[in-house]
Formats: structure tokens, sequence, C-alpha cells
């Protein structure tokens, strides 16, 4: 909760690349969210598993687990199923992006983007849990 009382929205970025992590946190923290970040797949899922996250943003490609491998662990587990799921990556094939959706995936962020894109689809996906 901030000062006000009103929920600090928790999200979890995961990207092998330490640049876009650093970059969506600063955009996300600028505009009062709270973000983490994770190097990998397996690191998002130990994270997802001792926080409380209301989203992940999950790239597809990474070392030691795909972010789509995490997201169907997500969606298998009572505890982490709820959790709002954003993909990103550079690949935009329809495979990849039809089986995020599939998994309930509730958005995908293509790289490179705007910083300005990506907050517009972090702020849609909170302010249709209002």
């Amino acid at each position: 909760m901030d000062l006000f009382g009103l929920k600090k929205w928790r999200v979890l970025v995961a990207d092998d690349e330490p640049n876009i992590c650093h970059i969506v946190q600063e955009v996300l923290s600028m505009h009062g969210y709270s973000v983490e970040t994770a190097g990998d797949g397996q690191e998002a899922l130990e994270k997802l598993g001792k926080g409380k996250f209301d989203l992940v943003i999950l790239d597809v490609h990474m070392p030691r687990m795909e972010g789509i491998q995490v997201l169907e662990i997500m969606r298998s587990s009572p505890k982490l199923q709820k959790i709002g799921a954003i993909m990103m990556t550079s690949e935009s094939m329809m495979g990849t992006i039809n089986q995020a959706f599939k998994l309930g995936a509730k958005e995908y962020i293509l790289k490179p983007f705007k910083s300005q894109d990506l907050l517009a689809k972090v702020n849609a996906y909170f302010n249709s849990l209002i």
C-alpha cells in the first residue's frame, strides 16, 4: 500500500538482457509500480514462488527456462495461476504469439519497444482489474 492507502501493483520482469530489465524497471517504477527483475525463467519462477506479484512480464527466449515454459507452470499452479502475464520478445512468429495467448497471456510486446507503449499495456492490464 502506498501513502494514500492505494494498492501499489507489484511487477516481476524476467529477461536475460540486463538492459531490458533495467529499462522496464525504470519506466514502471517512475509511474508508481513496484518492480523486481529476474535474469532467466528459473529465477523468475523462484521469485514468483517466494513473493506476491500482480503481473509478470516474460521474455519468450531465456536461458534455463523459456518464458512460455514459465507461463505453462504458472497456469498449472494454484498459487500462481491468477498472476497476469505479458510476453515480450523480438520474435514475431504467430505460433509463439498464439501459444502465449492460449496459455493466458494478456498482451504481447515486441522488442524493441517504446516506453510509452510498454506503459500503456501495463496500465491497461491493471485498469482491467479495477
